[in-house]
């Protein structure tokens, strides 16, 4: 009984998680985006979905540029421990822009 809660329970959540995915993924311009394109769209995400997502600076490029990172959840500003994160990183090196577009779609 306690194992059929707990599927019950993590279907619930991946169910979430995928309608988070959905909603975000709505507002989405399907093409490439520079610099000043990529951080507009991140900033409409954030705005529209301002309950889950969030949007911060995680430092400066060596062109002066802020590193977005956004976190999306539940409770996007806080860690919960024994809860399962995932991390998906995409533009490791600048030019490499399919990384990016796939974090976007």
């Amino acid at each position: 009984m306690t194992m059929v809660y707990y599927m019950s329970v993590t279907m619930m959540r991946v169910l979430l998680s995928c309608c988070l995915v959905a909603m975000v993924m709505s507002d989405i311009d399907f093409g490439y985006h520079d610099y000043d394109a990529l951080t507009a769209a991140m900033r409409a995400i954030e705005q529209n979905n301002s309950g889950i997502a969030y949007m911060y600076s995680a430092g400066k490029s060596v062109q002066g540029r802020d590193l977005w990172v956004m976190t999306l959840g539940e409770k996007p500003l806080q860690h919960l421990p024994l809860r399962p994160e995932v991390k998906y990183v995409g533009n490791m090196h600048g030019n490499e822009v399919v990384g990016r577009e796939m974090l976007l779609h």
